[in-house]
């Protein structure tokens, strides 16, 4: 299954904009190694990434929790907790009243004990703040080189580490960051005018070694079970299994609601691959025509406003540079 643009940037931080509670100057930050575990690299879903619930709303009591305990009664914050945190907080509306935010404070706290819970209370304000101050950095405007690329990820790693310290950055996003470090300078290596294919070819080889060996690029466990989990996913499908076999075997491997994200997500990628389809079959007809190339785009262009939203129209002609006829 095709990934779709569209999702990468379905779900932007609808209910960020709100101040940062203050915890009380005793109280002991809700990343410091004595309340916090942090149990994941990279979070699979980046920012933006997420469905939206198809089960009813996240904020209804009773919902899978958004986070766990350790074995020491420790509070655990990873890549889980995010993925849980965005798909609250796109449930807010705009400008959320003090009732909206009770409500999502209670949902956070659901099943910890009173010192976790007082914990994720703390987590969940400093997440907030992070990701309004996240939204603001990528609403500047920028040019699409990689001196300006590179001065945004310093200031979002900067950020990261600001709002959570730097173990609990590090373990949630420094995987992820050094693959952004690895794409800037590779693609600087390409842009470079001066160095022959084979120039470019040997420096980014170099490149992958150096990052490989720092460790930068290695799977981590999780990630290679992902891997095992979706190999056996795609076996169970392959000899006709129901999806009910499927998400079972994610719920085992994952968690019911990561594995209910990855449910929701496949729906909506195979909507937006069924509507795509849709818009392709169309679009041939017109390529295939005598018209001139000016009126053959006018055409595409009133086909693609008739198939997509203003709001989806970048993602879709993105999808079909990327994926459509070359």
């Amino acid at each position: 299954m095709k990934p779709t643009p569209a999702l990468a940037l379905a779900l932007m931080a609808i209910g960020m904009a709100y101040i940062l509670y203050p915890a009380g100057k005793d109280e002991e930050s809700p990343t410091s190694p004595a309340t916090v575990r942090s149990a994941a690299a990279a979070a699979q879903f980046g920012p933006g990434t997420l469905p939206a619930a198809s089960h009813g709303s996240p904020l209804q009591p009773g919902g899978v929790p958004i986070f766990a305990i350790g074995p020491n009664g420790e509070l655990i914050i990873n890549s889980s907790v995010m993925v849980g945190l965005d798909v609250l907080l796109a449930q807010l509306p705009e400008h959320p009243s003090r009732n909206d935010l009770a409500r999502l404070e209670e949902r956070c706290k659901e099943g910890l004990p009173d010192h976790a819970a007082r914990d994720a209370h703390r987590f969940l304000h400093a997440y907030i703040a992070y990701r309004k101050a996240e939204s603001e950095i990528e609403a500047q405007p920028h040019n699409a080189d990689t001196t300006t690329a590179e001065a945004r990820l310093n200031l979002t790693i900067a950020l990261r580490r600001a709002h959570f310290g730097a173990q609990v950055a590090d373990a949630l996003f420094a995987a992820g960051e050094a693959q952004s470090r690895f794409g800037i300078q590779a693609t600087r290596i390409q842009a470079d005018p001066n160095l022959s294919k084979f120039e470019k070819s040997t420096r980014l080889e170099a490149l992958r070694k150096t990052i490989s060996e720092e460790g930068a690029l290695e799977k981590d466990e999780s990630a290679q079970a992902q891997q095992l989990m979706e190999r056996q996913v795609a076996l169970l499908r392959g000899r006709g299994a129901p999806e009910s076999e499927v998400q079972q075997l994610r719920q085992q491997s994952l968690g019911a609601q990561e594995a209910q994200i990855i449910s929701d997500m496949e729906t909506q990628q195979a909507e937006w691959e069924r509507r795509y389809q849709a818009f392709l079959q169309q679009k041939n007809a017109i390529l295939s025509t005598g018209m001139s190339e000016q009126n053959r785009q006018e055409n595409v262009d009133a086909l693609l406003r008739r198939h997509y939203k203003a709001e989806e129209m970048q993602n879709a002609r993105a999808y079909d540079l990327e994926y459509g006829p070359k």
